[in-house]
C-alpha cells in the first residue's frame, strides 16, 4: 500500500459494499508475517515459488482464505481470474453474498508492489441473480 492511498476518503459507514472494499483492499495489501499481529492476515506464500502457474495458484488460494478469514460480510466466496490490466497488475473478479443479496468486486492486485486496489463492481438480489 502506498503511501498517498492512506490518506483516500474513508468510506461512508452505511455503505457497506464500499466498507468491504476497504478492508479487502488493506487485507490483500499486507504482506502475511511482516509485522502482522494476526496469524494468517496478509498474501506471502506464493513468493517461494519459482513456477509461475503455482505461484498463480496459491496466491489465489491465500486470496480466498483472507478474505473468508477477515472479512465475515462476504461469504459464499467465487474468486476468478480476468487477465491482466495496463499497468501488468492481474485482474481477479471475487463474488459473494453480503446481506442477501450477490456482490462482485474487481481486484488490481500488483505482484511488483505486493498492492491491492479493490472496487465494487455492483450487486443483486439473489432473486434477480437467478432470473439473469
Amino acid at each position: 500500500m502506498t503511501l498517498l492511498s492512506r490518506f483516500q476518503e474513508l468510506p461512508q459507514p452505511d455503505d457497506e459494499l464500499s466498507s468491504i472494499a476497504s478492508n479487502l483492499q488493506h487485507v490483500l495489501g499486507a504482506r502475511s508475517q511482516f509485522g502482522a499481529a494476526i496469524s494468517g492476515y496478509g498474501l506471502g506464500q506464493f513468493y517461494a515459488h519459482e513456477d509461475g502457474e503455482h505461484a498463480l495458484r496459491v496466491l489465489l488460494s491465500e486470496i480466498l482464505a483472507n478474505v473468508e478469514r477477515h472479512e465475515p460480510r462476504l461469504s459464499r466466496c467465487v474468486l476468478q481470474t480476468a487477465g491482466r490490466a495496463l499497468d501488468l497488475s492481474l485482474r481477479l473478479l471475487l463474488s459473494g453474498q453480503v446481506a442477501g443479496r450477490r456482490a462482485t468486486f474487481l481486484i488490481h492486485w500488483n505482484p511488483v508492489y505486493a498492492e491491492a486496489r479493490v472496487q465494487v463492481l455492483g450487486s443483486a438480489e439473489d432473486d434477480e441473480v437467478a432470473d439473469a
